[in-house]
């Protein structure tokens, strides 16, 4: 009897090794699963410009004319199509006007000058002139459509803009002003 109580004892030993090897090797052999995540981050197109300075004088007589005002407008942005520049008179009259209430038009004629009184604009590297048109009529002057090639971020891109002044031999003293708005938008 003594074998076969060691039989039972070893089949009694090796089965509670049996076990836990089994369940191990069921858990290792468990089908496996997995899950996948999207990650999205928006990036949204930011825009800066300065304007070289916040406004542009000179000192004309009557029958005289100035085309060497300007200012220069530096925008950056992280639009890889670029950037559209655009220029507006303020308000609904375009007009340079005193205190009186004389003015100075806005013109295109070509070129601004003591026989074409009036005022007008002209983008660096540009031969025309062009009215400033006024905020209501919908116009707007497209100084520059800019786009980057190839794509990439803009940093600090420049353009300068002419503002000339030509005064009628009959134009009444008096300081004439206006203003206009300069806008830089994501392409």
């Amino acid at each position: 009897m003594s074998k076969m109580k060691n039989l039972v004892l070893a089949a009694g030993i090796v089965s509670s090794f049996a076990i836990p090897a089994l369940a191990l090797t069921s858990y290792a052999n468990a089908t496996e699963e997995t899950a996948t995540l999207d990650i999205n981050v928006s990036i949204d197109d930011i825009i800066s410009m300065s304007l070289s300075a916040p406004a542009v004088g000179t000192n004309l007589l009557p029958g005289t004319a100035d085309t060497s005002l300007y200012t220069t407008a530096t925008v950056s942005t992280n639009s890889p199509y670029g950037y559209t520049l655009t220029l507006v008179d303020s308000d609904d009259n375009a007009s340079l006007q005193n205190a009186a209430g004389a003015s100075i038009a806005p013109i295109s004629t070509q070129p601004v000058g003591t026989t074409n009184p009036g005022w007008a604009v002209q983008v660096e590297g540009q031969s025309t002139w062009n009215a400033v048109p006024t905020q209501s009529s919908g116009n707007v002057i497209i100084i520059k459509n800019y786009v980057p090639s190839p794509k990439a971020v803009t940093t600090n891109d420049t353009t300068t803009v002419y503002y000339g002044i030509a005064t009628a031999s009959d134009q009444l003293t008096g300081t004439y002003t206006d203003t206009v708005t300069y806008t830089a938008t994501a392409n």
